[in-house]
């Protein structure tokens, strides 16, 4: 029983293990196992900080961030690696006005509507149109993300440097 209640509103939802960034939003109150080594975690903002569960999405799925876990992660086989709470908890997390957060989350939203609307798409024509919308998105939020953190283009070359780990 214990935290069943903690997460009855939305949500962050992400995998333990996995090779890439696989943070998810969920606002259909979804209960998931975890704890301690997982398989997930749920994760939000914390009570009275200015920012959504949108915008924090938007930085946990920013390669900044995913450099961060990867330069301090536990490997396992496979290619996987962990994004355990110890990984995660420390993120940079910029605190933007409210103007640039309210364009993050709304792009954000965007974001998410695009991509159920690229797994709802029938034909391959239809995919292929929806995919180049939600990858329009998210160069959008990376840009927008990357001035927040106030990097260059040279900065995000390094960032994309960083490796998996093995």
């Amino acid at each position: 029983s214990q935290s069943l209640t903690k997460f009855d509103s939305p949500k962050i939802i992400l995998p333990i293990l996995s090779v890439e960034p696989r943070y998810a939003y969920d606002d259909a109150n979804i209960v998931v196992t975890g704890g301690c080594n997982g398989p997930y975690y749920m994760i939000r903002p914390r009570p009275g900080v200015a920012i959504s569960n949108h915008y924090l999405l938007a930085i946990l799925n920013h390669p900044l961030s995913e450099a961060f876990v990867r330069t301090n992660t536990s490997p396992f086989r496979g290619g996987y690696y962990s994004h355990g709470k110890q990984f995660i908890e420390n993120l940079p997390i910029p605190i933007p006005t409210d103007p640039e957060r309210t364009a993050i989350e709304a792009l954000v939203v965007q974001m998410i509507d695009a991509m159920a609307s690229v797994a709802a798409a029938r034909t391959p024509q239809q995919k292929t149109i929806r995919k180049r919308q939600a990858d329009d998105l998210r160069t959008q939020i990376e840009t927008r993300v990357t001035n927040l953190f106030g990097l260059s283009t040279a900065d995000m070359d390094l960032v994309r440097a960083v490796p998996v780990p093995t």
